[in-house]
């Protein structure tokens, strides 16, 4: 009954439930320590560690990752030291410390090369792609996420597939090719309603939305950024959010609201994933920069210190009212 309840709690984590699984994880943390089972309490930290850095939680989600390694060690699980591995890597990723995060990721995906484990293969050339994309190494990323993709074609991963198109949307967006990278971000729409992950359909939506204003596709570009910030509110995703205030921030300078625009821009960089993310000031942050050019120094630092002190949740529902 324990084991079933980590299972209904991942299931939960992986379509982007974020309430449901909290709730099972809870009953988790109650049944598995009674019985005595290392190996599902170590699966349980490491998939409750995917779930705090959904709502944004970072320093707590590398605590239960880094247990989740420790347990594994422990027990000599060749197959679950990588997993922790990439998570943990994963986890680095969005918490900003992406030359980190690309060292492990590179580690795990040598093990499961080895063990032939072809999902976990696909998966770590997509998480590879995006720590290279942060880091602004951008043909190398390209070439990685064309791996991920072509592997999780043949095999059926839709879920890899989904995030791929994802990651070849934002390359295109560096290219300044708003017509591919809508027909990506499109796909990659598509592909997450077809699997039901509601976190990351949120993220594919934030870069379609900038597709789509970039063509000049006002409403539709307004209602992508509208629907992925919904998304965020209703299932308590922070990460989802935050992907929407990048280009939330450009749209609300190009509005002739340039101070507004730097509150919520540097709300974003209060994350450490966006502020340490090369790819999200490439293409929102030199936007934002140039648009509010003209701002005096005192009036555009004093938006900036603002903007550190929003509350996100509370911010979201405003900017959702702002982009209506």
């Amino acid at each position: 009954a324990a084991q079933a309840m980590l299972e209904l709690a991942i299931c939960h984590t992986q379509i982007g439930d974020i309430p449901g699984a909290r709730t099972w994880f809870e009953q988790c943390a109650v049944s598995l320590p009674e019985h005595g089972d290392q190996r599902s309490l170590a699966k349980a930290l490491r998939w409750k560690g995917f779930l705090q850095v959904r709502q944004g939680e970072l320093d707590q989600a590398v605590g239960s990752m880094q247990e989740a390694a420790s347990v594994y060690r422990s027990i000599g699980d060749q197959i679950n030291i990588a997993d922790s591995m990439s998570g943990l890597g994963l986890i680095l990723l969005w918490a900003g410390r992406c030359a980190e995060s690309l060292e492990l990721v590179n580690q795990s995906l040598q093990i499961y090369l080895e063990l032939g484990d072809r999902y976990q293969t696909a998966f770590m050339h997509l998480i590879r792609a995006i720590a290279l994309v942060f880091l602004g190494r951008y043909l190398a990323a390209e070439d990685s996420v064309c791996t991920s993709l072509a592997q999780a074609r043949e095999f059926g991963f839709r879920r890899v597939i989904a995030a791929s198109l994802t990651v070849q949307g934002w390359l295109a967006l560096v290219k300044c090719d708003p017509v591919e990278a809508g027909e990506l971000l499109l796909e990659s729409v598509g592909e997450y309603r077809q699997v039901q992950h509601q976190d990351e359909l949120g993220w594919a939506l934030a870069a379609l939305g900038q597709a789509r204003l970039a063509q000049d596709d006002r409403h539709t570009g307004l209602a992508c950024l509208r629907e992925a910030l919904q998304i965020g509110l209703e299932v308590k995703a922070a990460m989802s959010i935050y992907q929407v205030l990048g280009p939330g921030a450009v749209w609300l300078g190009r509005q002739g609201s340039p101070e507004r625009a730097l509150e919520i821009y540097s709300l974003a960089r209060s994350n450490p994933g966006m502020a340490n993310s090369r790819w999200f000031e490439d293409i929102y942050g030199c936007q934002v920069a140039a648009l509010a050019a003209h701002i005096p120094a005192e009036a555009a630092a004093a938006a900036q210190a603002r903007g550190c002190t929003l509350d996100l949740w509370e911010t979201a529902r405003e900017l959702l009212q702002e982009l209506s």
